[in-house]
């Protein structure tokens, strides 16, 4: 591996959204909106945001290997080494990143709508018995 290659390689992990959508609709395109404001985020912290290859798919080819890109990624690297964890941090805590742990009752759980096929009675005696199985 080349030392272009092994630093592209760094850059994508520190570009790497910290949280994975993939388990979203990936034919819908509301998981890229999450992982766009994780870039957004990562531009707030970046000493100069037009620095960040924000797109996966360009990093090969974004540099070629010679002295002058090797030595101006090393330092894109170092800057977001440093501004990374602060970029993660408001992420998670301010911006889309909260959302990773929202979670969704059926209404078989909560037992307040009809499930279509299932029957009233049917629906409220399941979330009688998940709601005794579950730990509190």
């Amino acid at each position: 591996m080349t030392q272009l290659e092994e630093l592209t390689t760094q850059l994508e992990q520190l570009m790497k959204c910290p949280v994975n959508w993939a388990h979203i609709d990936e034919d819908s395109l509301s998981w890229s909106v999450l992982q766009l404001d994780w870039y957004y985020s990562l531009a707030q912290y970046a000493v100069e945001s037009t620095d960040l290859p924000f797109y996966p798919e360009i990093y090969e080819g974004l540099y070629e290997d010679t002295e002058d890109d090797i030595d101006y990624l090393t330092s894109v690297l170092i800057n977001l080494r440093r501004t990374q964890p602060l970029a993660e941090d408001l992420y998670k805590k301010r911006r889309a990143g909260r959302l990773e742990d929202l979670q969704f009752m059926t209404p078989a759980e909560h037992g307040k709508h009809f499930v279509a096929g299932l029957g009233k009675e049917a629906a409220r005696a399941q979330c009688e018995n998940t709601c005794k199985s579950s730990p509190q």
